[in-house]
């Protein structure tokens, strides 16, 4: 692997703030390549006219950038990976402040509480073209008992938004996460199994690009209603299976298919 600042496949965690850091890994970093994967960018703060609002743009050695923006509504912060970056260490963000998350589906791997410490994270949007990498955000204790990554933010509840150009959700991929909305993007054509298996849902609608639903898709949610394309009702398995009793399924023009 290329070590080399700019080209880092890999998000490692940074203690010091940003612009300190660069300057105390400058001469390491002439000395020593390695150092320079602890260079930042610093970008000076932006304020819209009239003074509302105040933003500062963090790019970090990698591309990913974390831009945080102060209103008088309050302060988020949101991190945009970039597209180069394949694995995503363990505690890469924790205690970041997220507010938001844009990962793309480039990312293979996701390290053990990656975004912990992270309560006002509330939501994850997914990007590229392609699928979804199985088990990306569930990992296993040491006690083999499977843990959401997503739970470890420490937020009440995730929206998550698969957005266009995703065409499959990997098995497991959401599983055991706080998801308190979803929404699925236009050209998701499979669902794998368990892919959001006990995830809180309430309700789901599955689009009409969707022509495969694997077993226990979306097992043990709590979900009371689900919208889904009619060709799909007979043809849905066990993917709802373990929801609240009186499920009911209606399809895209609103017309009721029947009750789990």
């Amino acid at each position: 692997m290329n070590r080399k600042a700019g080209k880092l496949h890999t998000l490692r965690r940074k203690g010091a703030p940003h612009c300190l850091r660069s300057a105390l890994a400058l001469p390491a970093a002439l000395a020593f390549p390695v150092a320079a994967l602890l260079l930042y960018s610093c970008d000076p703060p932006a304020s819209t006219p009239g003074g509302t609002e105040t933003k500062h743009v963090e790019t970090r050695s990698d591309g990913s950038t974390i831009t945080t923006k102060t209103t008088a509504g309050g302060i988020t912060k949101e991190l945009v990976i970039h597209p180069s970056v394949t694995s995503i260490e363990d505690n890469a963000f924790r205690n970041s402040g997220l507010t938001s998350l844009t990962i793309g589906n480039s990312v293979k791997t996701i390290g053990k509480e990656a975004f912990a410490g992270n309560p006002k994270l509330k939501t994850v949007r997914i990007t590229g073209t392609g699928a979804v990498e199985t088990n990306l955000f569930i990992y296993s204790d040491t006690s083999g008992s499977p843990k959401g990554i997503l739970n470890q933010s420490g937020s009440s509840g995730i929206e998550l938004i698969i957005e266009d150009g995703i065409t499959a959700i990997g098995a497991w991929t959401f599983s055991i996460n706080k998801l308190t909305s979803l929404t699925i993007g236009n050209s998701v054509n499979t669902i794998g199994n368990n892919a959001f298996y006990g995830s809180q849902l309430t309700s789901v609608t599955i689009p009409p690009s969707v022509t495969v639903i694997r077993d226990d898709a979306f097992s043990f949610n709590k979900l009371k209603s689900v919208i889904l394309p009619k060709a799909l009702y007979d043809a849905r398995g066990n993917a709802f299976d373990g929801n609240p009793p009186g499920l009911r399924f209606r399809d895209h023009k609103g017309r009721a298919l029947g009750t789990n």
